[in-house]
């Protein structure tokens, strides 16, 4: 997880989420305070080691929006959700429609990566909306945003794409602060035994992997981003049809 996120910028909760959760029995919402204290400190290491190559003014308004509806929506829409809901006549749970939605974003923004023509020159409206979009998301499943968060600044004017993973580590950690902040009352109830090990495993990967994405051009970071989107994005498809069938 750590060394897809220093090389990509992103898909640290893209991984996270779905191994705490698949592999260590974790429900949902502990596997998402998890990653925020996962994220949290192995982007401050992502951000350390890139930070000649920081947008400050493209991560600051991104952060700044993206907190706001993180706490939006933790105190405002989490406590309304239903645990389940009947979608043609079939009992789904929450979860699973978030986990759903999850995947659903990250094949759009393959599918966008893929044509990098309208990927880019977007304005700053186009930013602060996907910001919005990416505090939504971080508060109901935990997704620090890398994989919404690197296209979007991309997709400002002409940054490059190694701009746009340096800037979002500036985001993800204020971003996982913010979450880790409004979700304080459940950090007693986290696995510190699983947590810290994989904890100090993100932060090697991180390291190492920022070092190998400075090696590599704009083009091999997109298609590497697109691939780790639709392998992941595929994986969590067939597991959640699977839980739902």
């Amino acid at each position: 997880m750590g060394f897809v996120l220093g090389v990509l910028g992103g898909g640290g909760a893209i991984l996270t989420i779905p191994i705490l959760v698949y592999f260590f029995g974790f429900d949902l919402r502990a596997a998402v305070v998890s990653s925020y204290a996962i994220l949290f400190f192995s982007s401050i290491v992502g951000g350390i080691q890139s930070r000649k190559e920081i947008e400050w003014r493209l991560a600051l308004l991104f952060a700044s929006v993206s907190a706001v509806f993180i706490a939006l929506t933790k105190f405002l829409a989490l406590p309304s959700l239903p645990k389940d809901f009947f979608v043609f006549g079939w009992k789904v749970s929450t979860q699973s429609i978030l986990l759903l939605l999850f995947v659903t974003i990250m094949y759009i923004v393959a599918y966008k990566l893929m044509n990098p023509k309208k990927a880019k020159g977007k304005g700053l409206v186009s930013l602060a909306l996907n910001a919005a979009v990416v505090g939504v998301l971080g508060s109901l499943i935990g997704v620090g945003g890398g994989f919404l968060i690197v296209p979007a600044i991309y997709a400002y004017r002409n940054t490059t794409m190694s701009a746009a993973i340096a800037s979002t580590f500036v985001v993800i950690t204020l971003n996982s602060a913010s979450g880790l902040a409004v979700s304080y009352s459940e950090l007693n109830t986290l696995n510190f035994s699983i947590l810290i090990p994989f904890l100090a495993l993100a932060v090697v990967g991180v390291v190492v992997g920022t070092l190998l994405s400075k090696k590599w051009s704009d083009a091999i970071l997109r298609k590497s981003f697109v691939v780790l989107l639709l392998v992941v994005g595929t994986y969590m498809l067939m597991k959640e049809i699977i839980e739902i069938l």
